[in-house]
């Protein structure tokens, strides 16, 4: 029986960077139901809104929707490490998926095009 071919990957991703999704999570980002009083909810914007934006603006890194790939590298079994990275995830993915179908059809490392591959990395 034939072994399977690895591909080890990591996907680094930054943030939403779109001021209208950013304007969004302002808007709803507000003071917990309990705060009445409208000094308290006044005070409570002043010291916990900031940092409660900035938490859920950096979670967009990891939402397909907002979030956006800039770097990817990975490896088939033991071999050579590869990375593609840059500002436009378009042409990164199409990089990235070029570079792997070329490397994983024929024979890569003793590997035929018939081997199944198998996709190990981070939350995939």
């Amino acid at each position: 029986m034939d072994a399977a071919m690895n591909l080890y990957l990591d996907i680094e991703t930054l943030p939403c960077a779109d001021p209208a999704v950013i304007e969004a999570i302002v808007a709803k980002i507000t003071a917990p139901a309990n705060y009445k009083k409208p000094e308290s909810i006044a005070e409570w914007e002043r010291e916990n809104k900031p940092q409660a934006v900035l938490d859920a603006v950096a979670k967009t890194s990891f939402d397909g929707a907002y979030g956006r790939i800039v770097c990817i590298c990975y490896a088939f079994d033991d071999g050579e490490v590869f990375s593609v990275h840059g500002d436009d995830e378009k042409t990164l993915l199409e990089q990235f998926y070029s570079h792997v179908y070329d490397l994983s059809t024929g024979v890569f490392q003793g590997y035929t095009s018939d081997v199944p591959m198998t996709v190990i990395g981070h939350n995939v």
